[in-house]
């Protein structure tokens, strides 16, 4: 099946991203009916409130802890078995998340009552929201290498964020204003986060996978220099030939781009030994006969002589040496890609001649420029990740160099990661109990009223997304997180002491300046820390700190879910206090994140 185009690959990511915000959102509305079906059964008003807190403790969490473990596990699998294959684990957990729970029986199942069946089926759909994190990141990052908007393509999958949350509290409106019963509405408004998930994957399974990634798995470093001299590649080669070695991939097509390199007209100059006597200067064109004869060996009319694949199988050369030869012009390169161009016998099926020497020099191929690759020949490749020794003894110098590239890194990783914790406190705090939040600020506390300003709440702040996309890349990724931060910050106290000053008797202000809150921390901290590790950290190590720094900004989630209840308590029922604390926490919160982005990330190019 033919690749996607670069505007159908950027909609398959930026839907799956709606579907993991719209699901973490609803769930905010929908528990309150399913509480309401299944009051708590105790003697005491005090007893009943305290089975209630601690089921909506439960549902809200299972799915933040599910993502943080997501996070973990898929963005650092991405960096070994390829960004394609766990990109659709991803969103199949998503969707199965999602229609699971509206399933959920009212019946006991295995001695588990609804609210502990729920609980699970949050847990595999945080799973999945989790992976998408680090995945969507990565492949909207990878897929734009070669736009010089590439940090406003990564914002705009972020934005699909904003149009989660606001169809949550749209469809939620429209379904309790149309009379829907509760029993079913809750359990509808769950499915529905499925959806968009069923209906684009099909398309992400058509993905190829990212030519970065690609690359990085034949032995190329993207933003490194190679550590081997090019004269040392192109001679290694002849030796792990002379020995029945087989060169590898990786050492050869760098081989290949050395022999290009190293003398004029493509001639390559044989390694010098350090001893005395050792060889002089040779013919270059001599020294790749050498290694082709040394590799498979060519007929008498200068054609490559085929050799076996162990299994009687014909397959000719391999394109690691074909790639040296062409690069010195040897005729056993044209003879294969005569060969090849007429479907003879050394052409092996998915041969990708004329294509690979160039990926040495850049960064990322254009898909029109790249070489025919077939999602059904990635789906092969994925099987064969799991079986095939020498691909199991790679995933372990893969794994090394992960880990390699993120310790080196650690700095710019505490800068990303600390920066995402410490905006999460501030925004899940608010939102996760948004609606307790809009219910104290008066008006209407039907449970669609609130949906409805919250959905309307949501609207108005998406329209910081829209300015972050508009922004970020003429003020930079890091520039920006630090005003939307200061900027975020000062209004949250400002919002704290309208609180303590008037309450609720100017609701309308109260919302006003909350929505402004809510919009600069989308257009500044909320977008740029989801786009910045997608940038700021090499190819091998980009998904695994990605999801590093995700999974410590859920963290902060789970923090500030806690630390929001915990402050309300604290106070009078009903108290202004209680909000009045809130508030200044997070002002205070988006503050330092002033200070820790300039100390740990300031010197980024960004």
């Amino acid at each position: 099946m033919p690749e996607l185009s670069p505007r159908t690959r950027a909609i398959v990511t930026a839907v799956g991203f709606l579907s993991d915000a719209y699901d973490l959102f609803i769930l905010n509305i929908a528990k309150e009916l399913i509480i309401d079906e299944f009051p708590p059964v105790g003697s005491t008003a005090e007893e009943r409130e305290a089975i209630t807190s601690g089921r909506e403790a439960s549902l809200a969490s299972a799915a933040l802890l599910g993502a943080i473990a997501g996070q973990l596990v898929f963005g650092a699998l991405a960096d070994q078995l390829g960004r394609r294959f766990v990109f659709v684990a991803t969103l199949a957990c998503v969707t199965a998340g999602s229609f699971l729970s509206a399933a959920v029986s009212a019946d006991p199942v295995l001695g588990m009552d609804v609210f502990q069946q729920l609980t699970l089926c949050r847990l595999l759909l945080g799973l999945g929201i989790g992976g998408e994190y680090p995945l969507s990141a990565t492949v909207a990052a990878e897929s734009s290498e070669a736009s010089a908007k590439q940090s406003s393509s990564v914002a705009t999958v972020f934005a699909m964020q904003g149009v989660g949350s606001v169809m949550a509290g749209l469809l939620t409106w429209i379904v309790l204003i149309a009379g829907v019963d509760h029993s079913t509405a809750w359990r509808l408004l769950l499915a529905l986060g499925g959806v968009p998930g069923l209906l684009t994957l099909p398309w992400r399974w058509c993905m190829h996978e990212s030519e970065a990634f690609r690359a990085i798995s034949r032995g190329h470093h993207h933003h490194h220099h190679q550590s081997v001299p090019q004269s040392d590649q192109a001679a290694d080669i002849v030796e792990g030939s002379s020995h029945g070695k087989p060169p590898s991939a990786a050492t050869a097509s760098a081989s290949a781009a050395a022999a290009a390199q190293a003398a004029p007209g493509g001639a390559l100059e044989p390694r010098r030994s350090g001893k005395a006597g050792g060889s002089g200067p040779g013919d270059g064109k001599q020294a790749i006969s050498t290694m082709i004869e040394l590799a498979g060996g060519v007929s008498h009319d200068g054609r490559p002589r085929a050799h076996s694949d162990g299994a009687g199988l014909n397959t000719g050369h391999g394109p690691e040496v074909l790639a040296l030869a062409e690069a010195a012009g040897h005729p056993a390169a044209r003879a294969e890609g005569e060969e090849g161009e007429e479907g003879g016998p050394g052409t092996p099926p998915g041969s990708d001649h004329g294509h690979g020497h160039d990926d040495v020099h850049a960064h990322h191929l254009d898909d029109s420029d790249a070489a025919p690759h077939h999602a059904d020949g990635d789906a092969r490749a994925d099987s064969k990740r799991f079986v095939d020794p020498e691909l199991r003894q790679s995933r372990c110098a893969g794994l090394r160099r992960t880990a390699k590239a993120a310790w080196d890194h650690r700095g710019v990783l505490a800068g990303t990661a600390g920066a995402w914790f410490l905006l999460d406190v501030a925004f899940y705090g608010v939102g996760l109990f948004g609606g307790r939040i809009l219910e104290a600020s008066g008006g209407s506390t039907a449970l669609a009223d609130v949906a409805g300003r919250q959905a309307l709440l949501s609207a108005i702040g998406a329209l910081g997304y829209l300015l972050a996309i508009r922004v970020i890349d003429r003020v930079g990724v890091i520039r920006l997180q630090a005003w939307g931060f200061m900027a975020a910050g000062a209004v949250f106290l400002l919002l704290a002491g309208l609180w303590a000053g008037l309450g609720t008797s100017v609701p309308m202000l109260f919302l006003a300046v909350m929505t402004l809150a809510t919009l600069l921390m989308n257009a500044g901290p909320n977008t740029t820390t989801f786009v910045a590790p997608s940038l700021i950290f090499p190819t091998e190590a980009r998904a695994t700190c990605h999801g590093l720094s995700a999974a410590t900004g859920k963290a902060g989630a789970a923090a500030g879910s806690a630390l929001v209840p915990a402050l309300l308590a604290a106070f009078a029922p009903g108290s202004p206090d209680g909000l009045t604390a809130v508030l200044v926490m997070c002002g205070v919160v988006l503050l330092f994140g002033v200070a820790w982005t300039r100390v740990f990330l300031g010197h980024s190019s960004l």
